[in-house]
Protein backbone atom coordinates (compact mmCIF):
# COMPACT_ATOMS: atom_id res chain seq x y z
CA UNK A 1 0.00 0.00 0.00
CA UNK A 2 2.84 2.11 1.08
CA UNK A 3 4.09 2.09 -2.72
CA UNK A 4 0.98 2.51 -4.56
CA UNK A 5 0.52 5.68 -2.37
CA UNK A 6 4.07 6.68 -3.54
CA UNK A 7 3.36 6.01 -6.94
CA UNK A 8 0.08 7.62 -6.42
CA UNK A 9 1.23 11.15 -5.04
CA UNK A 10 4.04 10.89 -8.08
CA UNK A 11 1.51 10.51 -10.63
CA UNK A 12 -1.17 12.80 -9.10
CA UNK A 13 1.80 15.92 -8.86
CA UNK A 14 2.70 15.07 -12.53
CA UNK A 15 -0.69 15.48 -13.30
CA UNK A 16 -1.40 19.04 -11.97
CA UNK A 17 1.43 20.52 -13.47
CA UNK A 18 -0.61 19.52 -16.62
CA UNK A 19 -2.26 22.96 -17.71
CA UNK A 20 -4.18 20.85 -20.74
CA UNK A 21 -5.33 18.27 -17.91
CA UNK A 22 -6.39 21.14 -15.03
CA UNK A 23 -8.40 22.69 -17.78
CA UNK A 24 -10.56 19.80 -18.45
CA UNK A 25 -10.57 18.68 -14.79
CA UNK A 26 -11.17 21.96 -13.17
CA UNK A 27 -11.79 25.21 -15.19
CA UNK A 28 -14.09 23.69 -17.84
CA UNK A 29 -16.52 21.89 -15.48
CA UNK A 30 -17.04 25.41 -13.11
CA UNK A 31 -16.85 27.42 -16.51
CA UNK A 32 -19.11 25.42 -18.65
CA UNK A 33 -22.72 25.86 -16.32
CA UNK A 34 -23.04 29.51 -15.46
CA UNK A 35 -22.07 30.27 -19.40
CA UNK A 36 -24.60 27.57 -20.72
CA UNK A 37 -27.44 28.74 -18.38
CA UNK A 38 -26.82 32.33 -18.54
CA UNK A 39 -26.24 32.56 -22.21
CA UNK A 40 -29.28 30.38 -23.24
CA UNK A 41 -31.51 31.83 -20.98
CA UNK A 42 -30.52 34.98 -21.94
CA UNK A 43 -31.14 34.37 -25.73
CA UNK A 44 -34.70 32.81 -24.82
CA UNK A 45 -35.95 36.05 -22.67
CA UNK A 46 -34.45 38.26 -25.70
CA UNK A 47 -35.94 36.20 -28.40
CA UNK A 48 -40.09 35.66 -26.38
CA UNK A 49 -39.54 39.81 -25.30
CA UNK A 50 -38.72 40.24 -29.21
CA UNK A 51 -41.51 38.35 -30.52
CA UNK A 52 -43.93 39.42 -28.25
CA UNK A 53 -43.48 42.99 -28.98
CA UNK A 54 -43.18 42.63 -32.71
CA UNK A 55 -45.81 44.22 -34.90
CA UNK A 56 -47.06 41.16 -37.52
CA UNK A 57 -47.40 41.74 -40.66
CA UNK A 58 -50.64 39.81 -41.40
CA UNK A 59 -52.37 38.70 -45.00
CA UNK A 60 -55.91 39.34 -44.52
CA UNK A 61 -57.71 37.85 -47.78
CA UNK A 62 -61.45 37.77 -48.13
CA UNK A 63 -63.49 35.69 -50.20
CA UNK A 64 -66.34 35.96 -48.17
CA UNK A 65 -67.36 38.95 -45.56
CA UNK A 66 -66.27 38.92 -41.98
CA UNK A 67 -66.87 42.43 -40.55
CA UNK A 68 -66.82 41.55 -37.20
CA UNK A 69 -63.65 39.58 -36.80
CA UNK A 70 -61.74 42.44 -39.21
CA UNK A 71 -62.99 44.55 -36.76
CA UNK A 72 -61.07 42.66 -34.42
CA UNK A 73 -57.92 41.92 -35.78
CA UNK A 74 -57.75 46.27 -36.70
CA UNK A 75 -58.51 46.60 -32.87
CA UNK A 76 -55.05 45.29 -32.15
CA UNK A 77 -52.57 47.88 -32.78
CA UNK A 78 -49.12 45.06 -32.53
CA UNK A 79 -50.46 43.80 -36.07
CA UNK A 80 -50.19 45.39 -39.39
CA UNK A 81 -53.17 44.25 -42.31
CA UNK A 82 -52.18 44.23 -45.68
CA UNK A 83 -55.30 43.81 -48.32
CA UNK A 84 -55.92 42.66 -51.92
CA UNK A 85 -53.13 39.97 -51.85
CA UNK A 86 -53.72 36.81 -53.39
CA UNK A 87 -53.61 33.75 -51.53
CA UNK A 88 -50.38 32.38 -53.77
CA UNK A 89 -48.63 35.73 -53.71
CA UNK A 90 -49.38 35.60 -49.56
CA UNK A 91 -47.59 32.35 -49.25
CA UNK A 92 -44.73 33.50 -51.01
CA UNK A 93 -44.22 36.47 -48.89
CA UNK A 94 -44.79 33.90 -46.25
CA UNK A 95 -41.84 32.20 -47.24
CA UNK A 96 -39.06 34.46 -47.79
CA UNK A 97 -40.32 35.99 -44.25
CA UNK A 98 -42.01 38.93 -45.85
CA UNK A 99 -45.11 38.19 -44.13
CA UNK A 100 -45.67 36.55 -40.77
CA UNK A 101 -49.04 35.10 -41.65
CA UNK A 102 -52.08 35.16 -43.96
CA UNK A 103 -55.68 35.00 -42.76
CA UNK A 104 -58.25 33.26 -45.70
CA UNK A 105 -61.64 34.25 -44.69
CA UNK A 106 -63.51 30.93 -46.67
CA UNK A 107 -66.58 32.48 -49.23
CA UNK A 108 -69.84 31.10 -46.91
CA UNK A 109 -68.50 32.29 -43.64
CA UNK A 110 -70.91 35.32 -42.98
CA UNK A 111 -73.28 32.75 -44.19
CA UNK A 112 -72.92 30.21 -42.14
CA UNK A 113 -72.47 32.26 -38.86
CA UNK A 114 -76.03 33.68 -39.55
CA UNK A 115 -77.21 30.01 -39.59
CA UNK A 116 -75.52 29.28 -36.17
CA UNK A 117 -72.84 27.07 -38.18
CA UNK A 118 -69.42 26.78 -38.47
CA UNK A 119 -67.47 29.55 -39.98
CA UNK A 120 -64.27 28.31 -41.29
CA UNK A 121 -60.67 30.23 -41.58
CA UNK A 122 -57.19 29.14 -43.29
CA UNK A 123 -54.38 30.42 -41.50
CA UNK A 124 -51.52 30.32 -43.44
CA UNK A 125 -48.14 30.47 -41.76
CA UNK A 126 -44.43 28.75 -41.57
CA UNK A 127 -43.62 27.07 -38.05
CA UNK A 128 -40.44 28.53 -36.51
CA UNK A 129 -39.88 26.58 -33.50
CA UNK A 130 -41.47 25.55 -30.07
CA UNK A 131 -41.57 29.71 -29.25
CA UNK A 132 -44.71 30.43 -32.51
CA UNK A 133 -45.56 33.21 -30.17
CA UNK A 134 -46.44 35.09 -33.39
CA UNK A 135 -49.26 32.38 -33.61
CA UNK A 136 -50.46 31.94 -30.83
CA UNK A 137 -50.92 36.03 -30.37
CA UNK A 138 -53.04 35.42 -34.05
CA UNK A 139 -54.86 32.70 -32.59
CA UNK A 140 -55.77 34.01 -29.27
CA UNK A 141 -57.36 37.52 -31.37
CA UNK A 142 -59.41 34.41 -33.24
CA UNK A 143 -60.22 32.36 -30.01
CA UNK A 144 -62.31 35.52 -28.43
CA UNK A 145 -63.68 36.17 -31.55
CA UNK A 146 -64.91 32.65 -31.78
CA UNK A 147 -65.98 32.82 -27.54
CA UNK A 148 -67.61 36.09 -28.07
CA UNK A 149 -69.94 34.32 -31.00
CA UNK A 150 -71.01 31.58 -28.91
CA UNK A 151 -71.42 33.76 -25.67
CA UNK A 152 -74.01 35.42 -27.94
CA UNK A 153 -75.75 32.19 -29.80
CA UNK A 154 -76.25 30.46 -26.20
CA UNK A 155 -77.91 33.86 -24.87
CA UNK A 156 -80.36 34.28 -27.90
CA UNK A 157 -81.11 30.43 -27.64
CA UNK A 158 -81.16 31.43 -23.70
CA UNK A 159 -79.09 28.46 -22.93
CA UNK A 160 -76.36 28.29 -20.02
CA UNK A 161 -72.98 27.75 -21.57
CA UNK A 162 -72.71 24.54 -18.62
CA UNK A 163 -75.36 22.90 -21.07
CA UNK A 164 -72.86 22.48 -23.74
CA UNK A 165 -70.12 21.34 -21.56
CA UNK A 166 -71.27 17.97 -19.88
CA UNK A 167 -68.05 16.82 -18.25
CA UNK A 168 -65.60 18.81 -16.28
CA UNK A 169 -61.70 17.13 -16.04
CA UNK A 170 -60.26 18.79 -12.79
CA UNK A 171 -56.54 17.64 -13.39
CA UNK A 172 -54.91 16.88 -9.83
CA UNK A 173 -51.32 16.40 -10.38
CA UNK A 174 -49.80 15.00 -7.55
CA UNK A 175 -46.12 15.09 -8.53
CA UNK A 176 -44.07 17.75 -6.46
CA UNK A 177 -42.64 20.51 -8.22
CA UNK A 178 -38.89 18.86 -7.55
CA UNK A 179 -40.47 15.87 -9.37
CA UNK A 180 -41.36 17.93 -12.23
CA UNK A 181 -38.32 19.50 -12.34
CA UNK A 182 -36.62 16.75 -11.78
CA UNK A 183 -37.51 14.86 -14.63
CA UNK A 184 -36.92 17.45 -16.63
CA UNK A 185 -33.65 18.71 -15.80
CA UNK A 186 -32.86 14.66 -14.81
CA UNK A 187 -31.85 13.99 -18.19
CA UNK A 188 -29.60 16.77 -18.83
CA UNK A 189 -27.86 16.70 -15.77
CA UNK A 190 -26.75 12.67 -16.16
CA UNK A 191 -25.52 13.82 -19.32
CA UNK A 192 -23.26 16.62 -17.94
CA UNK A 193 -22.28 14.64 -15.00
CA UNK A 194 -21.08 11.83 -17.22
CA UNK A 195 -19.36 13.29 -19.96
CA UNK A 196 -17.24 15.70 -16.98
CA UNK A 197 -16.52 12.45 -15.81
CA UNK A 198 -15.03 10.94 -18.92
CA UNK A 199 -13.39 14.35 -19.83
CA UNK A 200 -11.87 14.75 -16.81
CA UNK A 201 -9.95 11.11 -16.38
CA UNK A 202 -9.16 11.12 -20.34
CA UNK A 203 -6.01 13.62 -20.24
CA UNK A 204 -4.83 12.00 -17.21
CA UNK A 205 -5.00 8.74 -18.26
CA UNK A 206 -3.49 9.66 -21.81
CA UNK A 207 -0.20 11.43 -20.13
CA UNK A 208 -0.07 8.39 -17.58
CA UNK A 209 0.19 5.93 -20.05
CA UNK A 210 1.11 6.93 -23.28
CA UNK A 211 2.91 10.17 -22.36
CA UNK A 212 5.44 8.36 -20.36
CA UNK A 213 5.69 5.59 -23.34
CA UNK A 214 6.77 9.00 -25.21
CA UNK A 215 9.17 10.79 -22.80
CA UNK A 216 10.47 7.27 -21.57
CA UNK A 217 9.95 7.53 -18.30
CA UNK A 218 7.74 4.27 -18.58
CA UNK A 219 11.04 2.40 -18.72
CA UNK A 220 12.63 3.62 -15.13
CA UNK A 221 9.08 3.45 -13.55
CA UNK A 222 8.69 -0.43 -14.45
CA UNK A 223 12.06 -0.89 -12.90
CA UNK A 224 11.28 0.85 -9.34
CA UNK A 225 11.15 -1.49 -6.83
CA UNK A 226 6.87 -2.13 -6.93
CA UNK A 227 4.98 -4.26 -9.06
CA UNK A 228 3.43 -4.20 -11.89
CA UNK A 229 -0.23 -4.21 -10.26
CA UNK A 230 1.15 -1.07 -7.80
CA UNK A 231 2.10 0.83 -10.48
CA UNK A 232 -1.19 0.53 -12.27
CA UNK A 233 -2.94 1.09 -9.49
CA UNK A 234 -1.26 4.08 -8.73
CA UNK A 235 -1.83 5.60 -11.98
CA UNK A 236 -5.57 4.37 -11.97
CA UNK A 237 -6.50 6.28 -8.86
CA UNK A 238 -5.33 9.35 -9.97
CA UNK A 239 -7.19 8.73 -13.10
CA UNK A 240 -10.69 8.21 -11.41
CA UNK A 241 -9.82 10.93 -9.02
CA UNK A 242 -9.20 13.29 -11.79
CA UNK A 243 -12.79 11.83 -13.02
CA UNK A 244 -14.79 12.75 -9.52
CA UNK A 245 -12.80 15.97 -8.95
CA UNK A 246 -14.38 16.92 -12.54
CA UNK A 247 -17.98 15.87 -12.21
CA UNK A 248 -18.01 17.45 -9.00
CA UNK A 249 -16.93 20.70 -9.74
CA UNK A 250 -19.42 20.66 -12.31
CA UNK A 251 -21.92 20.74 -9.56
CA UNK A 252 -19.83 23.90 -8.31
CA UNK A 253 -20.79 25.26 -11.76
CA UNK A 254 -24.81 24.86 -10.99
CA UNK A 255 -24.48 26.25 -7.30
CA UNK A 256 -22.51 29.89 -9.21
CA UNK A 257 -25.16 29.53 -12.08
CA UNK A 258 -27.75 29.42 -9.50
CA UNK A 259 -25.90 32.56 -7.63
CA UNK A 260 -24.91 34.68 -10.34
CA UNK A 261 -27.41 34.23 -13.18
CA UNK A 262 -30.14 36.63 -12.87
CA UNK A 263 -32.35 35.60 -14.95
CA UNK A 264 -32.75 33.07 -13.87
CA UNK A 265 -36.48 32.63 -12.07
CA UNK A 266 -36.74 32.97 -8.39
CA UNK A 267 -38.99 29.69 -8.04
CA UNK A 268 -36.93 27.55 -10.47
CA UNK A 269 -33.80 28.64 -7.85
CA UNK A 270 -35.54 27.58 -4.99
CA UNK A 271 -36.59 24.38 -6.35
CA UNK A 272 -33.04 23.94 -7.64
CA UNK A 273 -31.64 24.36 -4.52
CA UNK A 274 -34.11 21.89 -2.77
CA UNK A 275 -33.00 19.19 -5.24
CA UNK A 276 -29.39 19.76 -5.05
CA UNK A 277 -29.23 18.96 -1.11
CA UNK A 278 -26.24 17.29 0.38
CA UNK A 279 -28.05 13.85 0.36
CA UNK A 280 -28.88 14.50 -3.26
CA UNK A 281 -24.99 14.94 -4.15
CA UNK A 282 -23.85 12.31 -2.26
CA UNK A 283 -25.82 9.49 -3.76
CA UNK A 284 -24.90 11.23 -7.56
CA UNK A 285 -21.26 11.12 -6.33
CA UNK A 286 -21.46 6.99 -5.92
CA UNK A 287 -23.16 6.31 -8.37
CA UNK A 288 -20.24 8.24 -10.27
CA UNK A 289 -18.01 6.36 -8.53
CA UNK A 290 -17.78 2.99 -9.85
CA UNK A 291 -18.86 4.43 -13.44
CA UNK A 292 -15.64 6.28 -13.28
CA UNK A 293 -13.50 3.26 -12.16
CA UNK A 294 -14.62 1.79 -15.61
CA UNK A 295 -13.82 4.68 -17.38
CA UNK A 296 -10.35 4.67 -15.37
CA UNK A 297 -9.56 1.53 -16.58
CA UNK A 298 -10.61 1.74 -20.08
CA UNK A 299 -8.82 5.00 -20.73
CA UNK A 300 -5.74 3.21 -19.21
CA UNK A 301 -5.80 -0.06 -21.39
CA UNK A 302 -5.92 2.37 -24.52
CA UNK A 303 -3.39 4.64 -23.57
CA UNK A 304 -1.10 2.09 -22.53
CA UNK A 305 -1.94 0.39 -26.06
CA UNK A 306 -0.75 3.64 -27.73
CA UNK A 307 2.62 4.05 -28.92
CA UNK A 308 2.38 8.62 -28.54
CA UNK A 309 0.14 10.45 -26.83
CA UNK A 310 -1.11 11.87 -30.51
CA UNK A 311 -2.25 7.81 -30.97
CA UNK A 312 -3.64 7.38 -27.83
CA UNK A 313 -5.92 10.94 -28.59
CA UNK A 314 -7.08 9.60 -32.03
CA UNK A 315 -8.03 6.60 -30.35
CA UNK A 316 -9.45 8.30 -27.17
CA UNK A 317 -11.58 10.72 -28.29
CA UNK A 318 -13.96 8.48 -30.63
CA UNK A 319 -15.02 6.86 -27.47
CA UNK A 320 -17.01 10.03 -26.35
CA UNK A 321 -19.33 9.47 -28.87
CA UNK A 322 -20.01 5.56 -27.95
CA UNK A 323 -20.56 6.92 -24.26
CA UNK A 324 -23.41 9.85 -25.77
CA UNK A 325 -25.50 6.60 -26.95
CA UNK A 326 -26.69 5.08 -24.07
CA UNK A 327 -26.82 9.01 -22.51
CA UNK A 328 -28.91 9.98 -24.86
CA UNK A 329 -31.22 7.23 -24.86
CA UNK A 330 -32.12 7.80 -21.81
CA UNK A 331 -32.61 11.17 -21.61
CA UNK A 332 -34.48 11.26 -24.62
CA UNK A 333 -36.28 8.44 -25.60
CA UNK A 334 -40.14 8.62 -23.63
CA UNK A 335 -41.26 6.12 -21.23
CA UNK A 336 -37.40 5.35 -20.65
CA UNK A 337 -37.37 4.48 -16.81
CA UNK A 338 -35.05 2.46 -14.81
CA UNK A 339 -36.12 -0.89 -13.87
CA UNK A 340 -34.28 -4.52 -12.86
CA UNK A 341 -33.74 -4.50 -16.82
CA UNK A 342 -32.24 -0.94 -17.39
CA UNK A 343 -30.42 -1.03 -14.51
CA UNK A 344 -27.90 -3.35 -15.99
CA UNK A 345 -27.02 -1.61 -18.69
CA UNK A 346 -23.82 0.18 -18.22
CA UNK A 347 -23.68 3.93 -18.50
CA UNK A 348 -27.33 4.36 -19.32
CA UNK A 349 -28.35 2.75 -15.55
CA UNK A 350 -26.20 5.44 -14.18
CA UNK A 351 -27.68 8.00 -16.34
CA UNK A 352 -31.45 7.29 -15.57
CA UNK A 353 -30.66 6.43 -11.84
CA UNK A 354 -29.22 10.08 -11.80
CA UNK A 355 -32.69 11.18 -13.10
CA UNK A 356 -34.38 9.40 -10.72
CA UNK A 357 -32.14 10.57 -7.80
CA UNK A 358 -32.47 14.17 -9.25
CA UNK A 359 -36.87 13.67 -9.57
CA UNK A 360 -36.44 12.18 -5.61
CA UNK A 361 -38.30 9.14 -7.07
CA UNK A 362 -35.75 6.25 -6.13
CA UNK A 363 -36.60 2.39 -5.54
CA UNK A 364 -34.47 0.51 -3.46
CA UNK A 365 -34.42 -2.67 -5.97
CA UNK A 366 -33.38 -0.68 -9.27
CA UNK A 367 -30.67 1.18 -7.11
CA UNK A 368 -29.24 -2.07 -5.77
CA UNK A 369 -28.93 -3.36 -9.22
CA UNK A 370 -27.15 -0.31 -10.58
CA UNK A 371 -24.54 -0.81 -8.11
CA UNK A 372 -24.28 -4.36 -8.38
CA UNK A 373 -23.63 -4.02 -12.16
CA UNK A 374 -21.71 -1.12 -11.85
CA UNK A 375 -19.32 -2.50 -9.05
CA UNK A 376 -19.22 -5.79 -11.26
CA UNK A 377 -18.26 -3.66 -14.70
CA UNK A 378 -15.84 -1.53 -12.46
CA UNK A 379 -14.14 -4.71 -11.14
CA UNK A 380 -14.05 -6.65 -14.43
CA UNK A 381 -12.68 -3.47 -16.10
CA UNK A 382 -9.90 -3.03 -13.49
CA UNK A 383 -9.00 -6.96 -13.93
CA UNK A 384 -8.72 -6.38 -17.74
CA UNK A 385 -6.52 -3.48 -17.12
CA UNK A 386 -3.96 -5.67 -14.88
CA UNK A 387 -3.65 -8.19 -17.38
CA UNK A 388 -2.83 -5.83 -20.22
CA UNK A 389 -0.35 -4.31 -17.93
CA UNK A 390 1.22 -7.41 -17.83
CA UNK A 391 2.02 -7.69 -21.47
CA UNK A 392 5.20 -6.69 -22.65
CA UNK A 393 4.24 -6.88 -26.69
CA UNK A 394 1.47 -4.53 -25.65
CA UNK A 395 3.89 -2.25 -23.37
CA UNK A 396 6.97 -1.87 -25.82
CA UNK A 397 4.94 -1.95 -29.02
CA UNK A 398 6.61 -1.22 -32.15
Amino acid sequence: MKRIGIIFKKEFIDTIRDRKALFFMIVFPVLVFPLLIGVTTTIQINIMKKEQGKVLNLAYIEYGSAPSLLKAFQADTSLTLHFGLSENAADSLILIDSLDAALIITENFQEDIRNLKSGTIQLHFRTEGSLDIAMTRIKNIISAYSDGLLSARLGDLKVDKEMIIPVIINEMDLASQREKLGKTIGGFLPYIFILFCFAGAMYPAIDLGAGEKERGTLETLLVAPATRLEILLGKFGVISLAGIISAGISLLGIFISLIFVKEIPEELIQIASEILQPGTIILLITLLLPLTAFFAALLLILSIYAKSFKEAQSIITPLNIVILFPILIGSLIPGMHLNSYTALIPILNVALASKEVIAGTTQLIPMVLVYLSSIIIAGLGIFACSQWFQQENVIFRD
